[in-house]
């Protein structure tokens, strides 16, 4: 069990802290235990300065006046968290290059955190620069530090901003590396501080640098974990409406589980799409609905049309679908989706927000 100590006068301060963090801890599933200590000797012993101040381990956590009792709290739990491995919160990893683009899939990872108890952890990651004369990497010291900087104040910028949200501000941490962004993203995965990707289509505006761009492909394809993918202009929305492309015969339940698991609506519309592009008849007919069916779990469709893009988007539009669904599994429809203009046009173009799941995601729930 992890023991945590808080100092701190009897007070009406004291008791809303103790409240807070005690709900947040049975939140997380942790195991861990508050002590309060008001004597003031022990305060001069521990070196407390102000109270309250939570000691955790070898850190303590000093309340802020002018931020009050919510950024208390959140700072504590993120302290408690790291020492306790972040218990059962479900860890949701969200790619940043500081642009637009994925501020705006960092607002989405927040209400998706909000749903499904997550922890909300922005990375950053700096490739040096390779010199083409003899081919070696240079890590420029003044430039990582600024980076490190950069993303340390735009973490408490993202969590200031959004503390006016209904609900509590999910917590949020930080990490930098260095290297191949898809490639640190996909370790990250593989040493379980990640359960979840949520990033941005496109990137910075620098036609040399489409960070998120050709990242989220490359995440989609290869990270063994589900993946959200989030156009620039897509407006959040609960996902209410699901879309689900698929080239099997049946969803089976399993994929409806994992579906309302990942996106913490146990309460959702589901449409399941098997596109046929074979048959010609149809091809030039425009969007055509030629079987429906229906069960508890889904709705059942199947479309004919030339261009599998333009189903999904025209179908989408049609039916105001919130998300769009894929299993890494569906290889027909896979490989035409990430075709390289394909994915191009998946990921810049579209309005949905696109969700990869792949074979080991769903496997939990078939069972």
């Amino acid at each position: 069990m992890l023991q945590v100590t808080l100092f701190a006068t009897p007070s009406a301060t004291e008791q809303n802290v103790r409240m807070m963090l005690s709900q947040e801890i049975i939140k997380a599933d942790l195991d861990c235990q508050i002590v309060t200590v008001h004597d003031t000797s022990k305060f001069i012993e521990k070196d407390i300065e102000k109270v309250p101040t939570l000691s955790v381990g070898d850190d303590q956590v000093v309340y802020d006046d002018a931020a009050g009792v919510n950024d208390f709290v959140r700072r504590c739990m993120q302290q408690i968290l790291k020492y306790a491995k972040h218990g059962r919160l479900r860890k949701i990893l969200v790619p940043t290059d500081f642009s637009d683009s994925s501020s705006h899939a960092l607002r989405f990872a927040i209400e998706l955190a909000q749903r499904t108890n997550g922890l909300i952890t922005l990375v950053h990651i700096y490739f040096p620069i390779t010199t083409a004369v003899d081919g070696i990497v240079y890590v420029d010291p003044e430039t990582e530090k600024t980076l490190r900087d950069k993303l340390h104040a735009y973490r408490e910028e993202m969590e200031a901003k959004y503390t006016s949200l209904p609900g509590p501000v999910p917590l949020m941490e930080e990490e930098f590396l260095v290297g191949q962004a898809y490639k640190e993203i996909e370790k990250l995965v593989e040493q379980g501080k990640a359960d979840m990707i949520v990033m941005g289509s496109t990137g910075t505006s620098d036609p040399v640098k489409k960070w998120l761009g050709s990242v989220s492909v490359s995440v989609a394809r290869n990270a063994n974990c589900p993946v959200f993918i989030i156009p620039p202009d897509a407006v959040y929305r609960p996902f209410q409406h699901i879309m689900v492309a698929s080239d099997e015969p049946s969803l089976d339940p399993g994929m409806v589980k994992a579906i309302k698991h990942f996106t913490g609506r146990q309460q959702c519309e589901l449409d399941v799409l098997h596109i046929n592009e074979g048959n010609t008849k149809l091809v030039d007919e425009g969007l055509e609905i030629v079987d429906e069916g229906d069960d508890d779990s889904a709705t059942s469709i199947m479309l004919y049309r030339k261009d599998l893009i333009a189903s999904l988007h025209q179908y989408g539009e049609r039916q105001g679908i919130d998300l769009i669904v894929m299993e890494r599994k569906n290889r027909t429809i896979w490989q035409k989706l990430f075709h390289h203009s394909a994915t191009r046009e998946m990921t810049i173009k579209t309005e949905f927000p696109l969700l990869v799941l792949h074979q080991d995601d769903v496997k939990p729930f078939r069972s």
